[in-house]
């Protein structure tokens, strides 16, 4: 598995990106490299681990974490395309990617209808969490 994995599912309202996950290979770079700013190019470090950046409605997870080979292909198996909602749960992030696990649908921050705890509400009005630091 060396092939580099960027997966952007889309807003079933609008079509946005709900989240960006990318999969960056050992010792290699993300694939938006050139825009970065020169402090995040900085901070970067190659890696001999697989790094998956992940950012999703209301966060994400800067720089990357460094994971194992039997993380990085759940990573990819969550998102393999077409999208769907019980791949996208085996990923395990805080977030579902934006999906609506009530709605098995989707959605971008601005039809989350986030607050500023990261807490939202689908466009059908179902809670979700979307904020790993969030707690009532």
């Amino acid at each position: 598995m060396e092939q580099p994995l960027v997966a952007e599912p889309e807003c079933a309202e609008c079509g946005r990106p709900t989240a960006r996950a990318e999969l960056v290979p050992p010792e290699a770079f993300p694939s938006r490299w050139e825009a970065w700013t020169a402090a995040q190019k900085k901070a970067w470090r190659p890696s001999t681990k697989w790094r998956f950046l992940y950012e999703g409605p209301a966060g994400g997870n800067g720089l990357g974490d460094e994971v194992e080979e039997g993380d990085a292909e759940r990573y990819r198996a969550a998102f393999e395309k077409p999208f769907q909602l019980q791949r996208i749960l085996g990923a395990r992030l805080y977030d579902n990617a934006g999906y609506c696990v009530a709605c098995k649908r989707p959605y971008c921050a601005v039809h989350w209808k986030l607050s500023d705890s990261g807490a939202g509400r689908c466009p059908r009005g179902h809670f979700a969490s979307l904020d790993p630091n969030w707690s009532p």
